[in-house]
């Protein structure tokens, strides 16, 4: 006859190396993972570029007027209105490309949580791209243009509509990356769509 041994049921560590990662891990992740690939290095290193090539050529060309802070800074942000959507959908959509969704999905079972740490951190980038941009901007300003009443007018309040903008414009391209789930196809929608509702 044999004999039933009952044992108390092991308590699960919820602390330690088996604790599920928290959203501030998540994000930090996502982050990282906007540098990792060679794509979303180069996406950075040319977003920087261009804008500073584009701050140069409206500093040195042009009459005075145009050199005050509100009126180059808004030429400096189109080369980040344009990238950013592309790296919210490669954010996305890197997930399939680079083979980690399984990865992933493994570690943190609840898509919606990995879906929150990719807006969160698409938000993060655009703060850090708006920073970049008037950081350059203010730089240029400051060395370029003559000192004049009037250089800094307006400045917070078009960083502030630019800080919506961006945003709106990377928040679009983690949409389409979720929604289309592969980087060519969602960049072409992204970009022919509009042109298409326009037509």
């Amino acid at each position: 006859m044999s004999t039933i041994i009952l044992t108390p049921p092991v308590a699960v560590d919820t602390t330690g190396a088996h604790a599920r990662p928290g959203l501030g891990r998540l994000v930090a992740v996502e982050l990282r993972k906007m540098v990792d690939t060679r794509a979303g290095f180069w996406m950075q290193v040319a977003t920087v570029a261009l804008t500073a090539l584009v701050v140069i050529v409206a500093l040195t060309t042009g009459d005075a007027a145009d050199h005050t802070f509100a009126a180059v800074f808004d030429i400096a942000v189109f080369p980040a209105a344009v990238l950013l959507p592309v790296a919210g959908i490669l954010l996305v959509t890197s997930e399939w490309s680079q083979r980690t969704g399984m990865v992933t999905f493994a570690l943190v079972p609840v898509r919606s949580r990995v879906l929150l740490s990719k807006v969160i951190a698409s938000l993060a980038l655009c703060v850090a791209v708006l920073a970049m941009c008037a950081g350059v901007v203010a730089a240029g300003v400051l060395v370029a243009a003559p000192p004049v009443d009037g250089i800094w007018s307006d400045a917070g309040t078009l960083i502030a509509q630019t800080a919506v903008y961006l945003a709106g414009g990377i928040l679009t391209g983690v949409a389409f990356g979720a929604a289309i789930l592969a980087s060519a196809p969602a960049i072409v929608a992204l970009f022919s769509l509009p042109i298409a509702w326009t037509a």
